[in-house]
């Protein structure tokens, strides 16, 4: 409400801007993961059936190392976007506390300067808010890239399976197939869970990303610096799993296939033919997440915003224009 009640300046609207774009990705998240409750439960579920579990040691180390990854992420992820948020409360605390300023700007129904219990308790609600949507961030985000690093995990899983064939190469050549399709039937549920979610939070990002740059370029250089935008935890596991399922071919090429029978052979191919289509995240089952998505929005930012060229550009119009003067003053007289 505050956006629309009480914004009166560019510096207003840049400072509200990044809070409601927050708030707004934030319960977004929220309401998909209650939707997406059942679903959830069943994909995690999938992880504890055939042909996800480990069957040996060497898989089992797989599994515990990629277990333990997601575990440092989602800590790492959770502390930091906590962290940010003491730091915050804590300079507030330290600077406009006194003064009876908010850490967020905001519209309330009522005066929250009329006296310290009122500012306190606003404070303290503004506080408790925070967290909660640092909490909601946090699990979302590492939530989705846990997934995203359990199907590399069964990749891998999958490698390992085809450079140990043995006993019956059919029967275990089909267990792989198996596998292997499984695994990106489990990657289209993913997808599907978290498609509209991405592309949601893919368009507000690129809308806030265009509007901080062109408040850099249009502000002066003693202004305040744009706050740090949420920590793309999920992009990278994407990038590393689009390359991991491009890269079965090759793991199939050096395994010891020349070993195997034309039957055993004929399966590899299924599954070589099968990597063809790689394992995409996609958003809104449109745009691919990856780092060429991003790469038209930052190309664009570069030319058109960026400092440098916006010097560049002063400077040819303010020699076109002193020229122009220079001719209409020849003309004259």
């Amino acid at each position: 409400m505050d956006i629309f009640y009480n914004v009166e300046t560019q510096d207003d609207l840049s400072e509200n801007f990044s809070v409601t774009v927050t708030v707004l990705i934030t319960s977004c998240k929220f309401v998909s993961l209650v939707l997406g409750r059942k679903t959830i439960i069943n994909i995690l579920g999938l992880l504890k059936k055939k042909p996800f579990v480990p069957e040996n040691n060497e898989e089992v180390e797989i599994h515990a190392r990629y277990d333990n990854l997601i575990e440092k992420i989602a800590m790492f992820y959770t502390i930091q976007n906590a962290f940010c948020v003491l730091s915050l409360i804590v300079a507030t605390l330290m600077t406009d506390f006194k003064l009876k300023k908010l850490a967020f700007r905001a519209w309330l129904p009522f005066d929250f300067t009329s006296s310290w219990f009122t500012f306190s308790m606003t404070f303290i609600y503004q506080f408790v808010g925070s967290m909660v949507i640092s909490a909601g961030i946090s699990i979302f985000d590492t939530l989705f890239a846990g997934l995203l690093l359990q199907i590399c995990c069964q990749f891998e899983i999958l490698v390992n399976r085809l450079h140990n064939i043995g006993g019956d190469e059919i029967l275990s050549l089909k267990h792989c197939v198996r596998h292997h399709n499984a695994i990106y039937r489990f990657a289209e549920m993913v997808n599907n869970l978290f498609s509209k979610m991405m592309c949601v939070q893919f368009m507000v990002s690129a809308a806030a990303i265009c509007f901080n740059v062109y408040r850099v370029t249009e502000s002066n250089a003693g202004s305040q610096l744009i706050g740090s935008y949420e920590f793309l935890v999920n992009q990278k596991p994407v990038d590393f799993l689009f390359l991991q399922s491009l890269d079965i071919p090759n793991m199939i090429y050096h395994s010891d296939w020349t070993n195997l029978s034309n039957d055993a052979k004929k399966m590899l191919v299924v599954i070589m033919a099968r990597s063809l289509t790689p394992v995409e995240i996609t958003s809104a089952y449109i745009l691919p997440m990856n780092l060429e998505s991003f790469k038209g929005v930052s190309i664009y930012i570069e030319i058109h915003y960026s400092s440098e060229w916006k010097i560049r550009l002063m400077r040819i119009l303010n020699k076109l224009s002193n020229s122009q003067c220079e001719t209409d003053l020849s003309l004259k007289y």
